[in-house]
């Protein structure tokens, strides 16, 4: 076997072709090529694997097991294409990517990240605006952003996800509370996704509870759990030292856990970009 065959991504495209049009006739069509050319690229493509891709089943003609695994690495090299042109394209592009964060993460790493991808392409204008979760759907949905970033209780929807992370409790180190007392709560916003996880805990655990502090700023909102306020529920990166996780043994209910989701315009090439390229950084701490 050559396993230093060249296979071009032509080749490659067009067995792909092959294999979603039902055929040699209707990706001919599709490709505007004469079939006999379509058949002679397939019959290259067996020649250069070392294998038969196809086998005559009736009158179609059906994947061979190489076939289906050949399958499956040819739209993972054409995704890959696509991916390094687009990232060269997006290193000189110029234009204005509109971004919403949710709150919970504004203040995370993900500025960071942001920052790393404006060096890197500098041509384009990132204009980042932040708001509740559910906020930043609807004004997707309104075209009022090509990029949304959002916390969400359950990973379903229309969005996609980027990560999960397990929500914990948070407090003093020195913190004492006694069961049946009421149990002080520090939250982010009234509609804070953490704050319904939360609430809906306490509720079912039958655990009475106070809010006793509230802001808008994620900092300030740990500098109250440091300072030994209260408790308030975010995720186990939360933690910077101060402050320690609290969980069963103290009495409090085991949170579920909450997704990073995220919707882009597929129309959008800097929002796709951007997409793709924040998958792969490190995760932001909500």
């Amino acid at each position: 076997m050559n396993y230093s065959a060249d296979l071009s991504t032509e080749l490659l495209s067009t067995f792909v072709n092959v294999v979603e049009n039902g055929g040699i006739n209707r990706a001919a069509e599709r490709l505007h090529k004469t079939q006999s050319a379509v058949s002679m690229q397939m019959q290259r493509l067996e020649e250069r694997v070392g294998h038969k891709l196809f086998q005559q089943s009736g009158r179609r003609k059906q994947l061979t097991p190489a076939g289906e695994t050949m399958l499956v690495y040819a739209r993972r090299m054409l995704d890959l294409q696509s991916e390094a042109l687009n990232a060269l394209q997006g290193s000189a592009m110029e234009g204005e990517l509109r971004i919403g964060v949710s709150h919970s993460l504004a203040e995370s790493n993900l500025t960071q990240e942001l920052a790393v991808f404006a060096r890197q392409y500098p041509q384009i204008l990132l204009s980042v605006d932040s708001g509740e979760s559910s906020e930043l759907e609807t004004a997707f949905d309104r075209g009022e952003f090509d990029y949304v970033i959002y916390l969400s209780r359950v990973s379903v929807g229309a969005g996609e996800m980027l990560r999960t992370y397990q929500v914990c409790w948070h407090a003093h180190p020195e913190f004492q509370w006694t069961q049946g007392q009421l149990l002080p709560i520090l939250s982010f916003s009234s509609r804070c996704v953490f704050r319904v996880l939360c609430v809906e805990a306490l509720r079912q655990s039958d655990i009475p509870w106070r809010e006793v502090y509230r802001t808008s700023s994620l900092s300030a909102l740990i500098s109250a759990v440091e300072g030994g306020l209260g408790i308030t529920a975010r995720t186990s990166h939360a933690a910077r030292g101060k402050t320690r996780i609290l969980g069963e043994n103290e009495g409090l209910p085991t949170l579920p856990d909450v997704s990073v989701m995220f919707q882009y315009r597929k129309s959008s090439v800097p929002a796709s970009l951007f997409a793709d390229w924040l998958k792969n950084r490190p995760p932001m701490v909500a």
